[in-house]
């Protein structure tokens, strides 16, 4: 699910099925489409909430692909880019994977909540250059 309503802040988060089964990849997928499309009219701030993600290795390719697909044209757009995720594990996984990215002008963090995550993307909004 995408949450627009603080513009150009979003939130990104995975929606559980109805009857509280495993979260909807596919709404993720969609709601970074739309992020992509939202982000040509404006420099956005992202907040990527991981708390119900159950990662698996069809998930992950099948983000692998929208990534090298659309990956290069979103990114430009992003300013700062915050992801949740509750577990040690994944918090760990994602600072590594952040070391190693190619491009060091995108501000991400890493946080366990999603308020956290809020509020360091804010704060980037504020220090960002107009």
């Amino acid at each position: 699910m995408l949450d627009e309503s603080q513009e150009p802040r979003f939130l990104i988060h995975l929606d559980e099925v109805a009857g509280g089964g495993a979260p909807d990849f596919d709404s993720f997928l969609r709601a970074l489409d739309r992020l992509k499309v939202l982000s040509r009219k404006t420099p956005c701030y992202v907040v990527l909430d991981l708390t119900s993600a159950q990662p698996d290795a069809q998930k992950r390719q099948q983000l692998v692909v929208w990534l090298r697909t659309h990956g290069t044209e979103i990114r430009h757009q992003i300013r700062a880019i915050a992801f949740v995720a509750p577990s040690t594990l994944l918090r760990g996984a994602l600072t590594a994977v952040r070391w190693f990215m190619s491009d060091r002008v995108l501000m991400s963090e890493v946080f366990e909540t999603r308020a956290d995550a809020l509020v360091w993307v804010e704060r980037c909004q504020k220090v960002a250059p107009r």
